[in-house]
């Protein structure tokens, strides 16, 4: 029997010839990717109503590359970010699925202060779940490379590490859920951090959806044009709102006159779907889309608070945890690759 891997990220994670893809093409795994690129953690939520954790093995996190520079602008907290995570880890604790966390770095957080990432990281230590620090690596490669190597090298662009260096890492990752797989059961711990549950809330049939395909994808999508309004459940503060970027030109106006611009990477030629899934905070019954004549808003639906505040979190994990080995050769690889 293979393993069952989900991946639940952003951008490090939906990039062709990334390390996503190479666990996708082994042979020796079951993959399904449900990332959304310039997205948020609460994408978690998201990937969560579309995975089936009963046929799940190991879920891999990547959420936290844009959290930075979201709770730096105050578009969202640190402990949102801890409910978003506490919420998957425990509910992938009750279908026995082991997390990995992956860090991966931004290089306009290199030399400053990275407050989500040391939080969570801090957060992971406590609850015993693999925290994949590629900031960490990065500052090992340029201390022990056999060349002269710049942080800076090993990005292409500002958020996204370098596809070579990401698909080492890949290897390394696959070789670590491989050992893993083949130890003892899946036990279960519960640990003594609080946190309040999100879940997500897709659109009803009763919206009238349509559906959107790209090569990565399908969504059912509510679309609404100026003056038009959606309902949402009422008396829970939402977190987050998915929608398709590519069709969405709007602001919202709730029902306290809070105003919400949607804004997502620039749009592509061609390209139909592109959903995202942003952090936001605010309390409606309904969302109204407002703005020129001819906009438009296509949702995928919210994140919400459920008034679950839980106690303890709970975490699965194996006698041997999927840790990739960053060791001295592949330290000195990826920096040569970095140079490359």
């Amino acid at each position: 029997m293979r393993p069952s891997i989900a991946i639940a990220g952003t951008s490090n994670s939906v990039m062709a010839r990334c390390y996503a893809w190479v666990l996708s093409n082994s042979p020796d795994f079951d993959v399904v990717n449900h990332s959304r690129g310039a997205s948020s953690s609460t994408v978690l939520p998201y990937a969560l109503g579309k995975i089936d954790l009963s046929q799940t093995d190991f879920l891999v996190i990547d959420v936290l590359n844009n959290e930075e520079n979201f709770v730096l602008l105050g578009q969202t907290t640190i402990e949102d970010v801890k409910n978003n995570l506490c919420s998957a880890l425990d509910a992938a604790a009750e279908h026995g699925v082991v997390p990995i966390v992956l860090s991966f770095p931004r290089q306009n957080f290199l030399n400053r202060e990275r407050v989500v990432h040391d939080a969570i990281k801090a957060y992971c230590r406590e609850l015993g779940v693999v925290f994949v620090d590629m900031y960490e690596m990065v500052e090992d490669a340029v201390e022990r490379a056999p060349v002269t190597v710049y942080k800076r090298s090993f990005f292409d662009g500002v958020a996204h590490i370098k596809r070579p260096i990401s698909r080492l890492v890949g290897s390394r990752l696959a070789d670590a859920i491989r050992r893993s797989f083949h130890s003892d059961r899946v036990a279960t711990s519960d640990h003594a951090l609080a946190f309040d549950r999100i879940e997500f809330c897709f659109p009803e049939p009763e919206a009238g959806l349509i559906e959107r395909q790209n090569g990565f994808a399908t969504e059912k999508i509510a679309c609404l044009g100026v003056g038009e309004s959606i309902g949402l459940m009422d008396s829970f503060d939402v977190v987050g709102i998915a929608f398709n970027s590519e069709m969405t030109d709007s602001v919202l106006s709730t029902d306290h006159e809070q105003v919400i611009s949607l804004k997502g990477p620039d749009k592509a030629e061609g390209r139909e779907l592109m959903t995202v899934i942003l952090p936001t905070r605010f309390r409606s019954s309904r969302l109204t889309v407002t703005g020129e004549p001819g906009a438009k808003f296509e949702f995928v639906g919210y994140a919400r608070h459920t008034d679950d505040r839980r106690a303890r979190t709970r975490v699965a994990r194996r006698s041997v945890l999927p840790v990739p080995e960053f060791d001295e050769q592949f330290k000195k690889d990826i920096a040569l690759l970095a140079v490359t």
